[in-house]
């Protein structure tokens, strides 16, 4: 690829964080927990991984349960509160919802650990944690149990997913950013030019442990061999994950709903968050019991 059109990509990548930071930052205002919110209660539950501790907050739906319980991972550079606000929408289903934070997932997660050392694979580490132990919380129907995320969490909610099929009822990705890889691959031409740290897309600095995981990783060998549902929700207006990369995801899976919303970007707000949460619904509502309508 020539220098200048490299440089071109590089810039576009950039500007596109710089608009997710805001859409994110937006959709966290948007859809902060309300701590009065009289409908559900939550709880801070804080886990524990080799010495360092992983930061939750379950959603508790009204009832005595066992519930269905979705595990909700947040982008890369983000925290729990940027998907906060789909539990809240989702709390009249009737399942619990844990969002938590990855351990060096950003600069604002309360988990322990430092951006320099996260990768994709410790956030597969930390998702697949909470799952062990969220198999065993009393209020958790077991058998019904959901891996979701969006952006880099949803990349990490769909391979978490292919590792354990039997423990995952099901996954669900929004705007899924399995295209990281293709970007670190347009700032570098080897391995050898990664330095130790560095500024990614000038929001977030990541080690070059980040940066070696996915090197040579090919996700879509291996998210297909997870045979439960899937719902994949893509927005038409993203400028950091193109509609054709969600093609490339959703072609992985025999047993997809796959949606592409109008008008949404990287990170729904607005009519596109209001599809969303509809399409949300129905997917749980046809794949699981226990779902109010």
């Amino acid at each position: 690829m020539q220098k200048r059109q490299k440089l071109l990509y590089i810039i576009i990548w950039t500007l596109a964080a710089v608009l997710l930071s805001w859409s994110q930052a937006s959709a966290a205002h948007a859809g902060g927990v309300r701590g009065d919110d009289p409908v559900f209660e939550t709880e801070i539950r804080c886990l524990q991984i080799d010495g360092q501790t992983i930061y939750g907050e379950i959603y508790m739906p009204e009832g005595e349960g066992p519930f269905p319980l979705a595990i909700v991972g947040h982008g890369l550079g983000g925290s729990h509160r940027d998907v906060a606000r789909y539990a809240r929408d989702l709390h009249d289903l009737g399942i619990a919802v844990y969002v938590f934070d990855f351990r060096g997932g950003g600069k604002h997660v309360k988990s322990s650990g430092d951006t320099r050392n996260m990768s994709l694979f410790t956030e597969i580490e930390d998702m697949e944690e909470v799952l062990k132990q969220a198999a065993s919380w009393p209020f958790v129907d077991r058998n019904q149990i959901i891996l979701a995320g969006g952006s880099q969490g949803a990349q990490v909610a769909a391979i978490t997913a292919s590792r354990h099929p039997t423990e995952v009822a099901g996954v669900v990705m929004l705007f899924p950013a399995f295209v990281v890889k293709d970007y670190v691959h347009l700032i570098f031409d080897s391995l050898d030019q990664v330095p130790d740290e560095f500024n990614l897309m000038g929001w977030i600095t990541i080690g070059k442990k980040y940066v070696e995981d996915i090197w040579d990783y090919d996700p879509y060998k291996e998210i297909g061999s997870y045979k439960g549902p899937v719902l994949l929700l893509q927005g038409d207006s993203d400028i950091m994950v193109p509609v054709s990369s969600a093609d490339q995801t959703a072609r992985c899976y025999k047993k997809i709903d796959y949606k592409v919303i109008e008008g949404g970007g990287h990170g729904f707000l607005g009519e596109s968050y209001k599809t969303a949460i509809r399409y949300l619904k129905e997917f749980f509502q046809k794949n699981y019991h226990g779902i109010s309508d």
